[in-house]
C-alpha cells in the first residue's frame, strides 16, 4: 500500500469546522486502507488580528491529529491574485514546501495528491519536481469551471493539468470541460466523490424534526451550501414568492454561509417571506444528516455545478430533488427521484418543487440506486488509480 501526501487548503481545522468536508471525508476513509499526512495551509495576512475574517485564523492549530491521520496547517501569505497569481501561487508553494521538508524527514511519501487545481495543484507539481514524486489533481467544479475564465489565473491552471501525472474528474461533464482546455483525455479519469452510508442514512423524519425544532405540519424544503452567487439561491428565493401564492404551509430551509448572505437576506425581505424562509447558517457537519431526513425535498439551484454532492447525501438519507440541469447535477442525482429544471429559471423550479413536494417516493429505492457512491466504491478507485500512477512513473523515470 502507498504512502500519500494530501495537500488541500480545503480542510477543517479547529476553527472552520465546515471547510472543505467533502475533501476531508474522503480522506478519512482512505486513511483506514493506507497511511497518509495532510497538508492544509491557511492564509496568513499582516495586521490580520484587526480584521474579523482573517483574525479568527490565527488561532488555528498547527497540528491535529485524527486517529491516524495527521493534519498539519501551515501559513501563508496571502495576496490577491489580481495583484500577480504567479506571485500568490508562489508564496503558497513556499508555505505547502516547507511543511513538505518536515515530513519528508520521517514520512516517506509515494505519491502526493492535491484537490483542487489552483493553488494546491500548482503547488503540487513544483513538489513533484522537487522529490521526484508522482502528483494526482482532483479538480472539483470551480477550479475548472470558472477560475479559467480570469487570465491570470487561466494559464496556471492549464500548466498545471498538463504537468502533473494524472488528474482526477468528479464529474464526466468537468471531464469535458478539461479536454476543452486542450489537456489529453488519457490523463483524466472521472472519480466522483463519494458518501459514508453510516452516517448519511434513512433516520425517521418526525424525530429529526423534534430533535431540530421544525414545525411538523409544514412542508420543508433544504439548500445546503456556500451562500455565493453560484449557488443560485436569489432564484430560488424568487421560486418560493411563487409558491407561496399555492401553499402556505411550505418551509425552505437555508443551511450555509458565504459573502452574499445579506444579499439573499434583503432579497427575502423585499418579497416579505421571512416567515417563508428560515436562514439557520452553518451547521455541525454530523448533524446535516438530520436536518436531510427532516426535509421533504432538496433543492439545489445552481447556475454551475461540478458535481454536487449534496445530492448523493440527499439520496442517501432517501431524500427526493429538484435541482438545475447544469454540469455535474444529472450525474450525481439520482434518476428516480429528480426534476432537472433550466439554470436562472424560478418559474421552472417553483412548478418542479410543487410537483416533487406532491408525489410519493419510496425511500429505500432512492438509496438503493445511490450505492455507486459509496466510500468504499471511491476509495477502491482510488486506491487502484494511486498504484497505476506510481508503477508508470517510476518505468517512465527508468527508461
Amino acid at each position: 500500500m502507498r504512502n500519500i501526501l494530501i495537500v488541500s487548503h480545503l480542510i477543517p481545522n479547529n476553527i472552520e469546522q465546515n471547510s472543505g468536508t467533502f475533501v476531508f471525508d474522503q480522506v478519512m476513509m482512505l486513511s483506514k486502507f493506507t497511511t497518509i499526512k495532510v497538508i492544509a495551509p491557511v492564509v496568513w495576512f499582516p495586521f490580520s488580528k484587526f480584521t474579523k475574517k482573517w483574525g479568527k485564523l490565527r488561532n488555528v492549530k498547527r497540528k491535529r491529529s485524527y486517529g491516524n491521520l495527521e493534519v498539519y496547517y501551515p501559513r501563508y501569505l496571502a495576496i490577491p491574485n489580481r495583484v500577480s497569481a504567479t506571485l500568490a501561487s508562489f508564496l503558497y508553494f513556499i508555505s505547502v514546501f516547507m511543511e513538505a521538508l518536515n515530513i519528508k524527514r520521517r514520512f516517506k511519501f509515494d505519491i502526493i495528491h492535491a484537490h483542487f487545481a489552483y493553488p494546491d495543484g500548482a503547488s503540487s507539481v513544483l513538489l513533484s519536481q522537487i522529490f521526484k514524486k508522482p502528483v494526482i489533481l482532483t479538480v472539483h467544479g470551480s477550479d475548472i469551471n470558472e477560475f479559467p475564465k480570469r487570465k491570470a489565473l487561466r494559464h496556471l491552471i492549464v500548466y498545471t493539468l498538463n504537468h502533473v501525472s494524472h488528474v482526477i474528474a468528479v464529474s464526466e461533464s468537468l471531464k469535458q470541460n478539461i479536454i476543452k482546455l486542450g489537456i489529453d483525455e488519457s490523463k483524466i479519469t472521472v472519480i466522483p466523490n463519494g458518501y459514508d452510508p453510516t452516517m448519511f442514512k434513512i433516520i425517521d423524519k418526525e424525530k429529526c424534526r423534534i430533535k431540530l425544532n421544525i414545525p411538523q405540519n409544514k412542508k420543508i424544503i433544504l439548500f445546503i451550501g456556500n451562500l455565493v452567487d453560484v449557488k443560485g439561491i436569489n432564484y430560488l428565493i424568487e421560486a418560493m414568492a411563487k409558491i407561496r401564492e399555492h401553499d402556505n404551509e411550505i418551509l425552505l430551509i437555508i443551511i450555509g454561509e458565504g459573502d452574499r448572505k445579506d444579499k439573499f437576506k434583503l432579497l427575502t425581505q423585499n418579497y416579505n417571506l421571512e416567515t417563508y424562509i428560515k436562514f439557520v447558517g452553518p451547521q455541525k457537519h454530523d448533524e446535516i444528516p438530520l436536518w436531510f431526513n427532516a426535509c421533504d425535498l432538496f433543492v439545489l439551484p445552481s447556475v454551475n455545478e461540478g458535481f454536487g454532492i449534496v445530492l448523493i447525501e440527499a439520496a442517501a438519507c432517501g431524500k427526493p430533488v429538484v435541482a438545475s440541469n447544469v454540469g455535474g447535477i444529472p450525474e450525481a442525482s439520482n434518476p428516480i427521484a429528480r426534476k432537472l429544471v433550466p439554470p436562472k429559471d424560478p418559474d421552472a423550479l417553483a412548478i418542479s418543487i410543487l410537483e416533487m413536494l406532491s408525489s410519493n417516493f419510496d425511500p429505500a429505492k432512492i438509496v438503493a440506486m445511490n450505492e455507486k457512491f459509496k466510500f468504499d466504491v471511491i476509495v477502491n478507485n482510488l486506491i487502484t488509480l494511486y498504484e497505476t500512477v506510481v508503477e508508470e512513473y517510476h518505468s517512465q523515470n527508468i527508461s
